[in-house]
């Protein structure tokens, strides 16, 4: 019974790293546009953080197994964790430091992403018996990836907002977010006893003239693990990129905000959470030849589609077409046919939305000729209030403000307010 409590504990532990190397690989490409913005990098400079990060998985892959073999899965699992915080803090630097540190920052994250993924997976194998229950188990763990990589996009595209005013500062809730799990991911590992499993001992022998590559399934094997990183990172990739271009950009896009993107391409993530769920619930009994060649038909079958259906032929995406932003908003004086002067208020938007409803939504206030003295303040006469920090809009000034009837000026689409709704205020 102990042994078994022990086990659970371990494919636990398992299981949550599982989830924290979704959340930190995925970190790559919301950041890239960032990136994009911040440092005025191309569209293929700004993914050169995440070449980075899997580029790490080519150099690291061989010594994390050889760091597995000489201090066990728990110490390896510890040392990634430790080289994981030191990427964070590095790409959290590099708001200030510069597009350099930031490439530099996502490299040592793939370092610890790669040395936690040749701990987890063999290990949920193992605890699993091996074969398909083995197999059953890895798709569980993938299932808390797929759940984590949903979160960070939804995440960033929240913090992000604008993709034109993106900063590395932006991010900064997600970075402290990632470096907290890896903190307390390293605590609980510390002091959680993990079953290693039994190492062989190797006996010298006569070398054996077959090396790994001596065998089709092997490399058939590389192949299948390359195209998959490929499709698994680059559709959500670039598809969020596509979305967040702007019509008029070198290489143009939807230009949507990057919270309406973020909520997509989490769509992506979000599918593959039911798939691995599928699979985790009959890997048991279904052998993973039989899922994938299964899914793998579906998949180019969908493909094909995508490629080939007319543009006209479109989904409807909830706030993809919806969302409103307010892009502007500015007085100005026409000119009556009286010629009398009144003010027009312009305001600019992203997205459509009724005229009526802004109105509806809109308080308008004339407000006071000058500012009144209060606690920190001195009176001042005949003050402007365009550009007044907002801290000088107090309850006082609002009680000697004076609700002023708007109303909207008739256009050509007098009910739609996009690119620009006009209200009149008198």
């Amino acid at each position: 019974m102990a042994n078994k409590t022990k086990q659970w504990a371990t494919i636990i532990v398992m299981i949550a790293l599982f989830a924290m190397i979704a959340f930190v690989t995925h970190l790559c490409s919301p950041m890239s546009i960032i990136v994009k913005n911040q440092f005025g990098a191309s569209n293929f400079l700004s993914q050169i953080g995440n070449y980075g990060n899997f580029i790490a998985y080519l150099i690291m892959g061989v010594p994390s197994g050889m760091l597995i073999k000489r201090y066990g899965y728990k110490k390896t699992a510890l040392m990634a964790l430790a080289v994981g915080i030191l990427g964070i803090l590095v790409q959290w630097a590099s708001g200030v430091a510069g597009f350099g540190v930031y490439l530099i920052g996502a490299f040592i994250s793939g370092f610890c992403m790669c040395m936690l993924n040749t701990v987890v997976n063999p290990m949920l194998n193992i605890l699993g018996g091996g074969g398909n229950k083995g197999n059953q188990l890895i798709q569980i763990g993938n299932v808390f990836n797929s759940a984590a990589a949903v979160a960070i996009y939804i995440l960033m595209g929240a913090l992000i907002g604008d993709a034109a005013k993106a900063k590395i500062s932006d991010a900064t809730p997600a970075l402290l977010i990632a470096l907290a799990i890896f903190v307390i991911g390293f605590i609980v590992i510390l002091f959680t006893k993990i079953q290693e499993p039994e190492q062989v001992v190797e006996k010298k022998e006569e070398k054996d003239r077959y090396s790994a590559l001596s065998f089709r399934h092997f490399k058939l094997g590389l192949l299948a693990i390359f195209l998959y990183g490929g499709i698994e990172i680059g559709i959500p990739t670039y598809v969020l990129q596509y979305l967040t271009s702007t019509p008029d950009a070198a290489v143009p896009g939807l230009g949507i905000s990057a919270t309406v993107a973020g909520l997509i391409v989490a769509v992506y993530w979000l599918m593959m959470f039911f798939g691995r769920l599928v699979g985790g619930a009959i890997g048991g009994k279904v052998s993973s030849r039989t899922m994938v060649s299964a899914v793998a038909s579906v998949a180019i079958v969908l493909i094909l589609f995508g490629i080939f259906a007319p543009k006209d032929v479109t989904v409807s995406v909830p706030g993809m077409r919806d969302f409103v932003r307010f892009e502007d908003a500015n007085f100005t004086l026409v000119k009556k046919d009286n010629l009398e002067y009144e003010q027009v208020f312009i305001i600019e938007t992203k997205g459509k939305v009724s005229a009526s409803e802004i109105l509806n939504r809109m308080n308008v206030f004339l407000l006071p000729k000058d500012r009144p003295a209060e606690q920190g303040w001195e009176e001042v006469k005949d003050v402007r209030w365009t550009g007044q920090r907002k801290e000088y809009f107090t309850s006082k000034v609002k009680s000697l403000s004076k609700r002023v009837t708007a109303e909207i000026v008739p256009s050509a689409e007098p009910s739609i307010a996009s690119p620009a709704s006009t209200v009149t205020t008198y």
